[in-house]
């Protein structure tokens, strides 16, 4: 079958010119760009946002249990919605991404005036849900803006990378803002959104037909059938993983704060969780070696289980840094090749299972927080990292036993 643009076209679909070709490129590179760099600012906000709630919570007076439903209550919303909204990037378009961050910081300036500690579980849920569909979308969007598969491990390497940064450096951000106005980090983080929000109004919209028609070779509508297999494998390791994520970003600032370590040094043992995640995701895109293959998810599962295991029995600044950057790494793992085999569809199809991508992000985040409250209420905040330390083992463990029972499809 000929490819389109090859010259054996229809006479009666206009040829584009190479200036044109170029300018719709041009267009593309400038819309990847901007998607990058609004998945960076917006992470930079939720991140912000997600600590400052923590510390605001705990000025409040807030207990483990609390704290810890924080992230289970905007997590389970986040997670449900991201169904939803995968499929409503697909049929009502991309754009919804910039809606969602117009309305996210609006309620993050509500947020950061309350005096009761209990009314953040209502409203953290509120900004979740929001922001549940700015992710599928833009994902999405940039699958839709990447010309073929061999361009797309570089592309999602940069995005990882630049979201990665925004959440690393948010911490950090937000103890700052925060010693000097405990609304501060609220402020910033609305300001943020809205100059996003506006950027992403100037991105092109999917890749035309026409600029196909160009002489380029697009795979817009196939699917590797290898990936519906490994997918599952890639969510489920994921969703353990980012159940960890939650327990770090929601209740070790409350042991941080039992064991005498002040805002700043919180904030830099969070970053140093983000470190590993960076570390992980620039080592992955180098390189598609790891593609396809389950040990990649099985290593990733047992250096979660080694570093929250290490967080249970740590209690020098030190080694929480270790430990959470190792942690790090286990969710860069996971996460990238969830986000991979899930982009892995034909287009009208990307929406929808970088929602299910993302919904296990936010099953994750909402089920460590919970196990992790829960266990911290009877036997103290330490020993939340233990049980997700076994969370990890355990998932690593039924990730082997399937590899033996299961055998990957060969590539059509």
């Amino acid at each position: 079958m000929p490819i389109e643009g090859s010259g054996e076209r229809a006479r009666s679909e206009p040829r584009i010119s190479d200036a044109d070709s170029l300018a719709l490129s041009a267009a593309r590179r400038r819309g990847l760009a901007i998607l990058l760099f609004a998945s960076f600012a917006a992470d930079l906000a939720v991140s912000i946002v997600t600590l400052a709630v923590q510390f605001l919570g705990i000025a409040l007076g807030a207990g483990p249990l609390l704290l810890g439903l924080y992230g289970t209550a905007a997590s389970s919303v986040y997670g449900v919605m991201a169904l939803v909204s995968g499929r409503a990037a697909d049929k009502l378009g991309r754009r919804v991404g910039a809606a969602a961050l117009f309305i996210g910081g609006a309620v993050w300036l509500l947020v950061g005036v309350q005096k009761s500690p209990y009314a953040l579980v209502l409203l953290t849920p509120i900004s979740a849900a929001v922001l549940a569909y700015f992710w599928p979308a833009t994902q999405a969007w940039i699958r839709d803006l990447v010309a073929d598969r061999r361009h797309l491990n570089a592309v999602l390497g940069s995005f990882n990378v630049l979201w990665t940064a925004g959440l690393m450096l948010g911490p950090v951000v937000c103890a700052y803002l925060w010693v000097r106005n405990h609304y501060a980090p609220f402020a910033a983080s609305a300001g943020v959104a809205w100059l996003m929000a506006l950027g992403l109004l100037m991105v092109p919209i999917g890749r035309k037909k026409e600029d196909r028609a160009a002489g380029e070779v697009s795979d817009d509508d196939t699917a590797d059938p290898r990936a519906d297999f490994y997918l599952p494998l890639a969510w489920a390791a994921n969703f353990v993983s980012w159940s960890a994520a939650g327990v770090i970003r929601t209740l070790f600032p409350k042991l941080a704060h039992d064991l005498g370590f002040g805002e700043v040094v919180t904030g830099w043992l969070t970053f140093a969780y983000y470190v590993g995640q960076l570390g992980a995701f620039l080592a992955l895109r180098q390189s598609s070696a790891w593609q396809y293959r389950r040990l990649p998810l099985v290593l990733g599962l047992t250096g979660g289980a080694l570093g929250m295991g290490g967080a249970w029995l740590g209690r020098a600044p030190l080694t929480f840094g270790v430990c959470f950057a190792v942690a790090g790494v286990s969710v860069g793992f996971t996460y990238v090749a969830s986000l991979f085999y899930s982009l892995q569809a034909p287009q009208h199809r990307r929406g929808r299972r970088a929602g299910i991508h993302e919904m296990t992000v936010g099953a994750g985040g909402a089920l460590g927080p919970l196990v992790g409250g829960t266990v911290a209420s009877y036997y103290g905040v330490r020993a939340s990292f233990g049980a997700l330390g076994l969370m990890y083992a355990a998932a690593g463990a039924l990730l082997v036993l399937w590899s033996v029972l299961r055998q990957p499809p060969k590539r059509s």
